[in-house]
This record gives C-alpha cells, structure tokens and sequence, in this order.
C-alpha cells in the first residue's frame, strides 16, 4: 500500500479487473463480490460506480465515432444525389431528376430519423410535419453552389 493506506493505482486496476470479470460470470451482489474479492462493500460499490462510468464513456465515444462515420456517408451521398440532379437538368432529363430529388428528401429524412435515434436531435412535435417539397430555387442555388466548389 501506498501512503495513507490507500492501495496503488496497479492494485486498484487489479481488484477493479478480477470484480468486472465476477459481474461478467453474473455475480452482482456487492456482499458477496467483496467476499470474494477480499475487500470492503463500499470498495465493491466504489468499483462498480466506476465501472459504469467507464462503459458510458465507451459508450459515448463509440457513438460519436459512429455518427461522425454515418454523417460523413450520408454527405457522400448527398453530394452524388445534387451532381446527378445537375445532370439530369443539364440533359432535360425530368424524370430522373424528380427522382433523385424524392431519393435526396429520403434521404434526408432517413438522416433526421436516424440522429433523434442516438439522441442529438429531439424529435418534432407531432403537429410539425416534414415538407416533402423542396424550392427550385433553392435547388439551384445548392447546384450551383456545388459546381463554383468543384472548379
């Protein structure tokens, strides 16, 4: 022991370690941990608060990493959706770019549904609906936009 009877970090990551591996086995009683560990209750309660801090730390990393991941796929695709309605504009090609706006605003939707899924955005009210609709000028504002950034 360390100064002021308090077990060094290496003992404590130890004791920390042998108690995760007896809540694994589906031991969760504290009395009955600290028997087997040889130690205190409020030691075992200690290591467990801990442990469940270190999972949601885990946890939130994992997600953030997830959502940076599924963010950057959902701009991909968003990116490809404008150059071919671009090109379905350049070719008169209505049909395909209707399409391809319905495939953006689902898109969209899918990327809104999945967000408030992890918690980052909060859902609509229900009397707020989502427009399906989307301003052609703005369309072409975002088209152009995304011609002047490829040059």
């Amino acid at each position: 022991m360390s100064k002021g009877g308090r077990p060094s970090r290496m003992k404590t990551d130890k004791r920390r370690d042998r108690v995760k591996s007896i809540i694994a086995r589906g031991i969760t009683s504290p009395t009955r941990i600290a028997k087997m560990v040889d130690c205190s209750r409020q030691t075992v309660y200690n290591d467990q608060e801990a442990i469940k801090r270190e999972i949601e730390e885990k946890t939130h990393v994992e997600a953030g990493e997830f959502l940076v991941d599924m963010l950057l796929n959902y701009e991909e695709v968003q990116k490809e959706l404008w150059r071919t309605i671009q090109d379905c504009e350049d070719q008169n090609n209505s049909g395909g770019k209707v399409g391809a706006l319905r495939t953006l605003t689902s898109l969209q939707k899918e990327k809104i549904n999945q967000l408030q899924k992890l918690g980052v955005l909060e859902k609509q009210p229900e009397e707020i609906k989502m427009s399906n609709s989307l301003d052609y000028d703005t369309i072409r504002k975002r088209v152009k936009e995304l011609k002047d950034g490829e040059e």
